[in-house]
């Protein structure tokens, strides 16, 4: 297992992704962004890559935590994303600063991310991600 290796893309995800939240004025660039969205979801396919190793060996708790941590990368990704659609539309020198750190909040955008392309998502289906979020968390 490359498990200091993966450890670095997680640290500096994160430290993208922080410098982008606290940086004052500050829009993201393309660039920035799929660099955020390669390192999150590099991270996410290790996790799960991890999760499955582990498959068999009488540590579903730890395959489960790891499955979650998978789905908070892409959920990060998915926050990121968005920072950058709202900034690059926005008039206003405020910068929309997603809360990378706020575990409910990512598992939800990992399992709405993709239905916001439809147009189509209804409040009770927000709602019903958000339950499914949460649910998550508190399984751990």
């Amino acid at each position: 297992m490359r498990y200091h290796h993966d450890r670095v893309d997680h640290w500096e995800a994160n430290r993208q992704a922080n410098m982008r939240e606290e940086g004052a004025g500050l829009k993201m660039t393309f660039e920035q962004l799929q660099t955020i969205r390669t390192l999150c979801l590099k991270n996410a396919e290790d996790l799960v890559n991890s999760a499955k190793n582990l498959l068999g060996t009488n540590v579903d708790h730890i395959c489960y935590h790891l499955a979650a941590l998978a789905l908070e990368e892409i959920g990060k990704a998915e926050l990121m994303q968005s920072k950058f659609h709202l900034d690059k539309y926005r008039d206003t020198e405020e910068q929309y600063r997603p809360d990378t750190e706020d575990h409910v909040k990512k598992l939800f955008w990992a399992i709405w991310g993709m239905a916001w392309l439809t147009g189509k998502v209804s409040k009770e289906e927000i709602e019903s991600g958000r339950g499914a979020a949460k649910l998550i968390v508190n399984l751990r």
